[in-house]
């Protein structure tokens, strides 16, 4: 992903990962909530390794209906690209965000994985980043709360909603937040398909 910009990593996390021109601010989101995270190791290796596991195990474990089939469609193979602000700093512009979505898993009741691909330093990796998937509606909304994700940091929190092709929400990653909001596409990769 050209910049992968975790739903709650505001700057601290967009610094980090500009190294290879991105921002991988994978906020909290799909952006993620109280799961379990695969327990990944210390070395890289073992995360990529542990990571290209987890990117197999992507078929549903749990029934879905409808509205649910249609978020997993909708989730699988697409490029969450938009924009994200910083709450107290109203004269900076808002910065780009990127979140490549390789799919979205159903565990069980509200639990998830979103399947999220995270580029930092020699990692290139699909992580399983556990959320917890609401519905107002007939529009789904995803929740993290003081989630940690490996080779990022802790304490990511975000709630995002998607309405068709777009997504917006408040993401928040220890004392700092502020908004997101974008479009969903589908990757180079799903269009092919």
């Amino acid at each position: 992903m050209t910049e992968n910009h975790n739903a709650a990593q505001c700057s601290a996390l967009t610094q980090k990962s500009t190294r290879s021109g991105e921002t991988l601010m994978f906020r909290s989101i799909a952006t993620a909530s109280t799961l379990l995270i695969v327990g990944f190791a210390d070395s890289p290796p073992a995360v990529a390794q542990q990571a290209a596991d987890a990117e197999k195990k992507t078929e549903n474990t749990a029934e879905l209906n409808e509205q649910e089939q249609a978020f997993a469609d909708d989730m699988a193979g697409c490029v969450l690209v938009g924009t994200f602000s910083v709450d107290g700093k109203d004269d900076a512009a808002p910065k780009s965000e990127r979140y490549e979505i390789k799919g979205a898993t159903k565990v069980e009741g509200e639990n998830w994985l979103i399947h999220a691909r995270i580029v930092f330093g020699d990692i290139d990796a699909v992580v399983p980043v556990p959320v917890q998937m609401h519905w107002a509606g007939d529009t789904p909304v995803l929740s993290v709360n003081d989630l940690e994700l490996p080779l990022v940091g802790s304490e990511f929190s975000a709630r995002v909603l998607f309405d068709g092709d777009r997504y917006a929400g408040t993401w928040g990653h220890g004392k700092v937040g502020g908004h997101m909001w974008g479009m969903i596409e589908k990757s180079d990769a799903a269009k092919k398909q």
